[in-house]
């Protein structure tokens, strides 16, 4: 019987820290997100020195998604190194699979550190609704891990629900930044203007025009602009959700991490 997926593991040739900055772990979602969707990606976090993906495809398919990943890593982080031939296991049943997808999620802990509070190099932010670059693994977990629900995901963020109201807008340009997969909210990139838009009308109701440029680094005629123009209601839930994690997590704001369809919600 063939296998239900296959797991790729890869690291660099001199096994460096593979995304050591909230930038550099933004860059490698959106990278890897780009790259699995072809080959049913299901999931995947990098922890410090390599990167686990588990794609719904057979094994030669595995092998030349790890080669495109590992070409997208090297170009959109500006590595100085290249990595490893990727390392391709079979999954072979069913409780492998759920048991393979918690491990993959969980590979911090697994190693004992912690420096991605908020899975900014993973999916489940994308599970969550709480980003949208790898929103299309949604479906291949639905199908393929139905028995899912919210409360076995938020446990690797570790928290025990997603409030649905932010309890405080102040880390909202971050927020922002983190829903579009972004380093911040600077520049004038299309992706860049759609952050700061979500963000505009994540806090319209409740923040005024003066406190939501403050707080965006804007003037109140572009965030009175901003309010006026049609925005994307997913990537603004994605925002809000954003908020609200952080707020259940004020601890990882201490460690550093603010540096510079339907979903499981």
């Amino acid at each position: 019987m063939p296998p239900l997926a296959h797991q790729v593991i890869l690291r660099l040739r001199d096994d460096r820290v593979l995304a050591p900055t909230v930038a550099a772990r933004r860059a490698l979602a959106g990278a890897v997100a780009r790259a699995g969707e072809p080959f049913s990606l299901l999931v995947f976090r990098a922890a410090d020195t390599h990167l686990h993906i588990v794609a719904l495809c057979p094994a030669p398919e595995a092998v030349e998604l790890g080669r495109r990943v590992a070409i997208s890593l090297v170009r959109a982080l500006a590595l100085p190194v290249g990595f490893n031939t990727g390392h391709v296991r079979p999954v072979t049943d069913q409780a492998h699979l759920r048991s393979l997808f918690f491990y993959v999620l969980g590979q911090e802990r697994h190693h004992g550190i912690d420096l991605d509070p908020f899975h900014d190099a993973s999916n489940l932010p994308d599970l969550l609704g709480m980003r949208l670059l790898a929103r299309h693994t949604l479906r291949t977990v639905r199908a393929s891990l139905p028995r899912l629900r919210r409360a076995d995901l938020l446990k690797p963020l570790g928290i025990a629900a997603l409030p649905e109201e932010p309890a405080s807008y102040e880390p909202l340009a971050e927020a922002a930044a983190a829903a579009g997969g972004l380093p911040t909210l600077t520049g004038r990139s299309a992706e860049v203007v759609a952050a700061r838009r979500a963000a505009v009308h994540t806090a319209r109701d409740a923040l005024s025009g003066a406190e939501t440029a403050r707080l965006l680094g804007l003037s109140e005629r572009a965030i009175t602009r901003l309010r006026g123009e049609e925005t994307d209601k997913d990537l603004v839930l994605a925002v809000r959700r954003q908020l609200a994690v952080r707020a259940a997590r004020p601890e990882a704001e201490v460690q550093g991490v603010y540096e510079a369809g339907p979903t499981y919600g």
